[in-house]
């Protein structure tokens, strides 16, 4: 799944889309085209990646609480 966000570029009437990201300490942008469909299917892709970010947070979370359960600290 893309990592990112997608960025929408005017120029003249006609709209171009491109995917930034990081890769380390410089920013990454690359063209994805002038197709409203597959930016719109990128960007979905894209709110699915950080659903799962979200999720993974959660769960590691509740790993370190139950962790310190287990030792007996909390």
């Amino acid at each position: 799944m893309p990592k990112g966000s997608l960025r929408m570029k005017k120029r003249g009437s006609k709209q171009y889309y491109y995917l930034s990201y990081r890769d380390g300490k410089r920013v990454v942008s690359e063209y994805v085209g002038n197709d409203e469909a597959a930016a719109a299917k990128l960007e979905e892709q894209i709110e699915q990646r950080k659903h799962i970010e979200a999720i993974l947070k959660n769960i590691r979370q509740e790993m370190r609480f139950a962790d310190k359960i287990l030792e007996g600290t909390v």
